[in-house]
C-alpha cells in the first residue's frame, strides 16, 4: 500500500508539471502579442490627440485652428519654422516621450511645410490624415506620423 502512494504522488506531480508548462509557454506567447498591440494603441493615441489638436484648438503651440477646422495659415508658417528650428523642444511641447518621434506634412493649398525625420518603417506607428480649410479658402491635408 505505500508503494501505490508513492506511484499516484509522482503520477500528481508529473501532471501538475505538465499543466503547469502548458500555461506558462502559452503565456510567453501571447504575452509579446498583448505588449505589440497596447504599443499601437498608444501611439494612435497620441497621434489622434495631436492631429485633433492641430484643427480644432487655437489655445496650444501647435493649435492652428481659428475655430475647428478652419486654420491659420500664419499659425502653420510659424509652427513650421519652429519646429524646423527645435524639433525636441516642439516634440516635448506635443506631450511625446522621448522614445517617440513625428513626422508631420502640411499641404495648404500648394504650400507644403514638413517637420520632423522620416519614419523607418520597421516601427511601429500610426499615421492619421486630416483635411481642413485656411482662412482664405485654401484646403489644408495635413499628414501625420508618430513612432
Amino acid at each position: 500500500m505505500k508503494g501505490q502512494a508513492y506511484i499516484q504522488y509522482i503520477f500528481a506531480m508529473i501532471v501538475f508539471f505538465i499543466i503547469f508548462l502548458f500555461i506558462v509557454f502559452q503565456t510567453a506567447e501571447t504575452i509579446p502579442y498583448y505588449r505589440t498591440r497596447s504599443i499601437k494603441n498608444r501611439v494612435y493615441s497620441d497621434c489622434f490627440r495631436i492631429s485633433e489638436t492641430m484643427v480644432k484648438d487655437n489655445f496650444t503651440e501647435y493649435g492652428f485652428a481659428v475655430e475647428p477646422y478652419l486654420l491659420n495659415e500664419s499659425k502653420i508658417k510659424v509652427f513650421n519654422s519652429s519646429c524646423n528650428a527645435n524639433y525636441e523642444s516642439v516634440k516635448r511641447n506635443m506631450g511625446l516621450e522621448d522614445v517617440r518621434d513625428f513626422n508631420l506634412k502640411i499641404d495648404a493649398g500648394g504650400n507644403v511645410y514638413e517637420c520632423g525625420p522620416k519614419p523607418s518603417s520597421a516601427l511601429i506607428g500610426s499615421y492619421i490624415e486630416r483635411y481642413a480649410y485656411t482662412t482664405t479658402g485654401k484646403i489644408v491635408n495635413i499628414k501625420l506620423r508618430v513612432w
